[in-house]
């Protein structure tokens, strides 16, 4: 990895003016309140909070911030009690419409969400990822916020890629579960690097899962991965790709990835 020199905008960003503590990474300034203007802020503020640790500016206050934040987007199984492992898309959104008895339109949470709250938690020795690997095998990887007190089928994340590195990102007995799926987790991670070029959420989901592992394991599909982003993309393929996905033009994640050669 080769680091540019820091331009100057990376020491003007006021990121409390981008996260929004009631899901994470906004995608306009200032959007910081209660409403959420999209649906993967938790995933947004792990790419934000990875490419500072990339550049050596991540700090424990932004650690803590991610985990106050997950918790705080616990699913709640009643009135008074969250669920380890299960998400909502915003904080509380859950008990919101059981109190307005609106269950059915709640909106699940989605698997990129679900990683980002993995790959963070592996990257900085944090508990959701057991929690995500525990919940999953104990409910049939169904991640069903609307009806936590009843089996419904809905939210099923059966793809062998995510349970591969749900469970590997939990570790110990988890990681040992995970180990048939990892052919799969190669194959659907080269693939990811041969989609469209306008096509880049998957691209910077792979980067969160390859990011949040330094074993010789992901470090050797890292440098497969990223060899074939730099062939598509350029040496500046991290910035090339989030300034496609985040359009804005100064949103503090395709800022700071300009900075960055991988």
């Amino acid at each position: 990895m080769v680091l540019k020199k820091t331009i100057p905008q990376v020491n003007n960003i006021d990121q409390n003016l981008w996260i929004n503590r009631s899901h994470g990474l906004a995608l306009n300034k200032g959007n910081t309140d209660s409403e959420r203007d999209n649906e993967n802020g938790i995933l947004f503020l792990s790419e934000f909070f990875l490419i500072k640790d990339i550049l050596n500016i991540l700090t424990p206050e932004d650690i803590q911030t991610f985990k106050s934040i997950t918790i705080d987007l616990q699913a709640y199984k009643d009135y008074n009690r969250q669920v380890e492992g299960l998400y909502d898309r915003g904080a509380g959104e859950s008990l919101f419409a059981a109190l307005k008895g609106e269950q059915d339109k709640l909106r699940t949470i989605s698997h990129d969400n679900l990683t980002a709250i993995s790959a963070f938690s592996k990257k900085y020795n944090l508990p959701f990822a057991k929690h995500i690997a525990r919940y999953g095998l104990t409910h049939f990887m169904l991640f069903n916020n609307r009806y936590p007190d009843t089996f419904k089928f809905a939210n099923p994340q059966w793809h062998p890629r995510d349970i591969f590195f749900w469970l590997w990102s939990a570790g110990g007995f988890y990681k040992m579960l995970s180990i048939p799926f990892l052919p799969i987790f190669i194959g659907a991670s080269i693939e990811s690097c041969f989609s469209k070029f306008e096509s880049t959420s998957g691209k910077l989901l792979l980067f969160v899962r390859l990011q949040s592992d330094d074993s010789f394991l992901f470090k050797i599909i890292r440098k497969l991965c990223y060899s074939l982003l730099r062939r598509q993309y350029g040496h500046n393929w991290l910035y090339e790709i989030t300034r496609i996905y985040f359009f804005q033009t100064d949103h503090p994640i395709p800022i700071l990835a300009k900075t960055i050669v991988l």
